[in-house]
């Protein structure tokens, strides 16, 4: 499957992070948890082991979604996995993810995610992908930087209370953030 430019679907987003923070939030269960919006997370972060996600979804593609998969490469700057996703009704995807962290300068990196599915042949399939990803990077990027301002995990102490954070999920589990304001 590798390689062939029809099954991939590619997100790169520039992140302020070093090569490291950016790392940890793909292998730390509760920075997964967090910025992928999952009620479960099992990681056991080496070459050889397995991660397994879930994900309860109650709006846009209700019921247990379940994404799980073996880390084949796992290096600061590139993680290779097997990816496999059953939604709550319908086929089993089987993929590979592969994760690249590029350092471009002090503070400053570029992610890029590749999905390569069978069911990337179909051009639809492929944009939804790159939507998914997409919308995971940016969650991503926004819960580094609340982290960072207010320490991991502390931001939603810190909003204020004209605000409101929403969180979207989509039918993959994934997440953005938005801040509403409450009239």
């Amino acid at each position: 499957m590798a390689g062939d430019k029809y099954l991939r679907a590619t997100v790169r987003r520039i992140l302020k992070a070093s090569a490291e923070e950016v790392f940890a939030y793909w292998t730390e269960a509760k920075k997964l948890k967090v910025w992928l919006g999952l009620t479960n997370v099992e990681v056991d972060a080496r070459v050889g082991g397995r991660f397994q996600f879930q994900l309860e979804e109650r709006d846009l593609d209700p019921g247990v979604h379940r994404m799980w998969g073996e880390y084949r490469i796992l290096e600061t700057s590139r993680i290779v996995s097997s990816w496999i996703y059953e939604p709550p009704c319908g086929e089993v995807r089987k993929a590979e993810l592969t994760v690249e962290i590029k350092d471009l300068t002090p503070g400053l990196v570029q992610l890029t995610v590749s999905d390569e599915d069978p069911c990337h042949l179909n051009r639809h399939e492929r944009t939804f992908s790159r939507l998914q990803w997409s919308l995971a990077t940016g969650s991503l990027e926004q819960v580094m930087d609340l982290d960072r301002q207010f320490g991991e995990g502390q931001w939603y102490r810190h909003l204020p209370q004209s605000g409101c954070p929403v969180r979207r999920t989509t039918p993959y589990g994934l997440i953005y953030f938005e801040l509403h304001e409450i009239n």
